[in-house]
């Protein structure tokens, strides 16, 4: 029965001995060593040839859960691994990780907070690289390529929306695009977010092919929200712009009515021998206008260039009512201008009694 006893307090001691050899989150094995130093955030690798001069310099974010790790750049994670103790040498602490580079890397010896260096180097014919920290410089222009959309009539092309994107940053960057008020103004809204990845300085300019609700003279504010990959930044630029219509065909107007012959009171009488029609007392005039492409915007009716009537669109006729008491000569003319701005007119002369 003694040895029994002796046996279950044994066993009980080592548990709990072993226990206390690691915190609750199981951070930490031995005790007598320092906490694990913090490396999440934003790192730079240096990387030096055999001489210790600096070759070149890479951005890269950390993110640390209880002792996991993973090294990334914009969402592509280069590598994974564990936090362990160094059983070895100093430091305390190493990323046991796959392999960084493709070159075998596999071991980075955690110094502090703020560096960490690789076993081995991670390019051929240099030393091994150092993470230290700095913060990353990030910037992005958003520019739009002139202040107008140009339309087409009947929908025979659909324009393009031009944007300018530079990266003003010190790396590469991957930045993603996002028009959220592009469905307020266009029907052709699918190509609300692109991605684009640009080197230091390297501008490109991004098309989208889009269809303004309104064609002619409609003025849109558009949003462009540039996300960076690299540390989250956004960069918020509006960009005003006018729908343009092209359209270089004029449009077409005649004056119907009257015709050659005797009004009396908006009746025709007879066919008159003269020329021109013969009116007596107020008439209709009626007129017929086309315009195929980018439609009637403005129409106007003239007495002797004397504005009568003007409308956006044509009516199916204007009473013209009070002319003269003697027989005078009348010049009609209507004008007709498109969206575009072609115009063209008809005219003819008649005469009028009362």
């Amino acid at each position: 029965m003694k040895n029994k006893i002796i046996c279950v307090l044994s066993a009980a001691l080592l548990l709990t001995i072993s226990l206390l050899s690691i915190n609750v989150s199981g951070e930490l094995k031995n005790s007598n060593i320092p906490p694990v130093p913090d490396i999440s955030g934003n790192w730079f690798i240096n990387y030096y040839d055999w001489q210790g001069n600096l070759t070149d310099k890479e951005y890269v974010y950390c993110t640390v859960y209880d002792l996991n790790v993973s090294f990334s750049y914009g969402n592509a994670i280069i590598t994974e691994g564990i936090i362990e103790e160094n059983t070895e040498t100093c430091p305390d602490y190493i990323i046991n990780c796959s392999d960084f580079s493709g070159l075998g890397v596999s071991k980075i010896f955690i110094y502090n907070d703020s560096l960490m260096i690789t076993e081995m180097p991670l390019c051929e014919s240099c030393n091994p690289a150092e993470f230290v920290r700095g913060d990353i410089q990030v910037g992005v222009n958003v520019t739009c390529e002139g202040n107008q959309i140009t339309t087409y009539p009947n929908n025979s092309m659909i324009p393009n929306f031009v944007i300018n994107i530079n990266n003003t940053g010190d790396f590469i960057d991957t930045f993603i695009l996002s028009l959220p008020d592009l469905i307020d103004c266009c029907y052709y809204a699918s190509l609300s977010q692109i991605r684009v990845t640009l080197q230091p300085n390297e501008s490109t300019d991004v098309i989208l092919s889009v269809d303004p609700y309104e064609n002619n003279n409609a003025t849109y504010e558009i949003t462009v929200v540039a996300t960076s990959l690299n540390n989250g930044s956004i960069k918020d630029s509006v960009i005003t712009y006018t729908t343009v219509i092209e359209d270089k065909k004029s449009p077409t107007i005649e004056i119907s009515r009257p015709e050659k012959g005797l009004y009396f009171f908006n009746t025709k009488i007879r066919k008159y021998f003269f020329r021109k029609p013969l009116i007596i007392g107020p008439i209709s005039l009626w007129f017929n206008a086309i315009d195929e492409e980018s439609g009637i915007s403005n129409f106007k009716i003239y007495i002797d260039d004397v504005l009568q009537f003007e409308s956006s669109g044509i009516p199916k006729s204007w009473n013209w009512e009070k002319g003269n008491l003697t027989g005078l000569r009348y010049t009609i003319k209507a004008v007709v201008q498109d969206s575009a701005g072609n115009s063209c007119f008809d005219e003819m002369e008649v005469i009028r009694i009362l």
